[in-house]
């Protein structure tokens, strides 16, 4: 009988052992869905795919490669603040999971080769849970002189707690925020976190339930004016912000308060509140971080971190140039004319031509150049000087693309395609 307890009381521990570690690995393991490549296009289809295609081609074709290659699919754009966003196949996601992280690697380059030794754009990337704001990365800064597309680090967004149904919906995309010589993106890969119960809390811990980062305005070398919203949900509630040129999670300990103390008074009502609040003694050409902070007797809540650039001290100068209409064309020869004004830099030109408009406007790397190598000298003044160079061994009766380009330290700029058709073979029916 002695026995017959002992081994009932061991069977009966062992199950409950074994119940309790399964329990806890239901909520403790976490599982990946390995690389997912876009589906099907998002909600915003602002750039260009490589090839001119029609406005009813799916972009995501063009960024779904397996590998980063650069070179046979891409979009691009040249327009600051434009975006393209792609939808991932959630399926691999079990119903009733919560997404606990998200990891965006894109494939991107700048847009416009160039000979500058300090090439400029500035792009991020995003994802858009079930049609919501997006949710921004930290700058990419696009320093390649050349525009082939390369992997770039992955962006991670964590502690996330995001229930995922079979209506839940998750794009990703990216932006081009600023620069001269626009963005290219080859290839975009997600890998998503997720795990059986959400391992972050649910139940707020302020009832501030949003505080919203909003875009920074009147940024000026040394100066901006930061934006956020708040809810104060029927509590006295205080705004304000912190910023630093260091990117960090947004809490109230990270770079410098804004105000310096004190705050703007928000209500106690239950809508959202809007303020601001102007900062000075900025660095030019410096990012900064910021995020909108609020406060009740219940509780702080944090906005997501946003960040800006302040203007040059110096601003670039570049060339300005103009492709005008090419003269004395025959059947296999023809003078490509340009014009350009150095704006007092030493200032040097070329021209780009070909049998089709490559990607639709000018860049230095569609077809040939001209001259093959170096350059025509144009100056360094500040009026409009003529160039022009002379093409031979074309083929008749064919219709080319053209365009001026300049270049000084200041940067690369380009002319508008032009075209002309040479004249047809005497032989030609």
């Amino acid at each position: 009988m002695k026995h017959k307890l002992l081994l009932g009381l061991t069977l009966a521990v062992a199950i409950i052992t074994v119940t309790v570690t399964r329990q806890f690995s239901k909520i403790a393991v976490a599982d990946t869905t390995g690389n997912l490549l876009p589906i099907a296009d998002g909600t915003n289809r602002q750039w260009t795919t490589n090839d001119n295609a029609s406005s009813t081609t799916p972009h995501y074709t063009y960024v779904d490669e397996s590998l980063c290659n650069g070179t046979t699919d891409f979009v691009y754009t040249n327009n600051t603040n434009t975006r393209d966003s792609y939808l991932l196949n959630l399926s691999s996601i079990p119903d009733g999971s919560y997404i606990s992280s998200i990891s965006i690697t894109p494939c991107a380059s700048v847009n416009t080769a160039t000979t500058s030794t300090a090439p400029s754009s500035t792009i991020v990337v995003f994802y858009k849970y079930n049609g919501n704001s997006e949710i921004q990365s930290f700058p990419y800064s696009l320093t390649n002189s050349n525009n082939t597309p390369n992997l770039l680090p992955a962006s991670s967004f964590n502690s996330l707690a995001l229930p995922k149904s079979t209506t839940t919906s998750l794009e990703i995309g990216a932006r081009y925020v600023n620069g001269t010589l626009g963005a290219r993106l080859g290839q975009i890969i997600t890998n998503i976190t997720f795990s059986a119960t959400s391992t972050t809390s649910t139940t707020p811990t302020s009832t501030i339930h949003t505080v919203t980062t909003t875009l920074a305005n009147s940024i000026t070398q040394t100066s901006a004016i930061l934006w956020g919203a708040a809810n104060p949900n029927g509590f006295t509630s205080t705004g304000w912000f912190r910023y630093s040129v260091t990117p960090s999670t947004c809490n109230d300990n990270f770079g410098i308060r804004a105000p310096l103390s004190g705050g703007t008074a928000l209500g106690s009502g239950n809508t959202q509140v809007i303020y601001n609040t102007s900062i000075f003694g900025l660095s030019p050409n410096t990012t900064y971080y910021y995020c909108a902070i609020a406060n009740n007797n219940n509780g702080t809540g944090f906005g997501t971190l946003k960040w800006f650039t302040t203007a040059s001290s110096t601003p670039l100068l570049p060339p300005t140039v103009t492709t005008t209409p090419a003269v004395t064309t025959t059947q296999t020869a023809s003078t490509l004319t340009g014009s350009a004004k150095p704006n007092g830099f030493a200032t040097t030109g070329w021209f780009r031509y070909a049998t089709s408009p490559g990607p639709g406007a000018c860049n230095d790397s569609f077809g040939s150049r001209a001259p093959a190598s170096g350059s025509i000298s144009l100056g360094s003044g500040n009026s409009f000087i003529p160039f022009s160079y002379r093409v031979v061994g074309l083929n008749p009766g064919t219709v080319y693309y053209y365009c001026a380009i300049a270049n000084s330290s200041q940067g690369t700029s380009f002319g508008l395609l032009r075209t002309f058709r040479t004249l047809p073979s005497l032989f030609s029916k």
